[in-house]
């Protein structure tokens, strides 16, 4: 029985949403079209990203999971609206494989206009390039480092990519190496002030 219930209730929504945008005159709709960029270095899909609009009180009035199913105008009551574009629902703290893009555009929806806009979605993290010089490549028996910021942390080692995408907070890396005759070392570095979309060289040795 609540299977029935929840399907009919799921129809009658769906049904009341769509009645809504119908219900409205055409002197108070207009009808959006939206490009998008990122400024990604690799070409890489972005029909996978996600799409909401939504009104100026904050209500969420489309989401689209994919660009690939917006469609090429979509038709809007009249007033002020944001059009937020991301590459994920949320940013993943410090990554190897998943950099964050994101962008939105503010616009306004006039009676019977088409409006244009383009939202540009940007790296929103900086990115790290960790790299074991010789001394360490060479003469260690073991060594990695730990990349950690205020909501996540990872381990960059000989077996793991070298390129790490990191939220904008201090970083804190930790750097455990042992020699091949028994000598240790720990060291610790603290970056702070990383700027997105900037990529930082990181080089750790043994001294």
């Amino acid at each position: 029985m609540k299977n029935i219930l929840s399907f009919i209730l799921l129809i009658f929504i769906v049904g009341c949403t769509t009645e809504h945008t119908q219900l409205l005159p055409n002197n108070q709709q207009g009808e959006l079209r939206i490009a998008f960029y990122s400024n990604q270095r690799a070409l890489v899909d972005m029909s996978n990203y996600g799409l909401t609009i939504s009104n100026a009180a904050g209500e969420i009035i489309y989401t689209f999971d994919k660009l690939s199913d917006v469609p090429e105008t979509i038709t809007l009551g009249i007033g002020n609206y944001t059009a937020s574009c991301y590459s994920a629902s949320a940013m993943t703290p410090v990554t190897f494989t998943s950099p964050y893009y994101y962008g939105e555009e503010m616009f306004t929806i006039e009676s019977e206009k088409e409006t244009a806009i383009t939202i540009e979605c940007l790296l929103k993290q900086a990115i790290l390039n960790i790299t074991f010089d010789a001394s360490v490549t060479t003469d260690a028996e073991n060594y990695y480092a730990i990349i950690e910021t205020a909501n996540g942390s990872l381990e960059v080692n000989e077996d793991t990519e070298s390129k790490v995408y990191v939220e904008q907070s201090a970083v804190i890396i930790t750097t455990y190496i042992k020699k091949k005759d028994g000598t240790s070392k720990q060291g610790k570095q603290i970056l702070s002030s990383l700027d997105e979309q900037t990529e930082y060289n990181v080089f750790i040795s043994f001294q």
